[in-house]
């Protein structure tokens, strides 16, 4: 019970937690480089 409060408590958290376009764009930035740095290891 106590764990499934907890959990609505992260999720509300989440939802109702704003970014501004800054961040967005440096985690898009981030996400994007990582995802090729991935890309390049398993190539070589």
């Amino acid at each position: 019970m106590l764990g499934l409060l907890v959990l609505i408590i992260i999720g509300l958290a989440v939802v109702f937690h704003r970014q501004t376009i800054h961040e967005v764009a440096s985690e898009t930035k981030i996400k994007f480089a990582d995802k090729l740095d991935r890309l390049w290891d398993k190539r070589y």
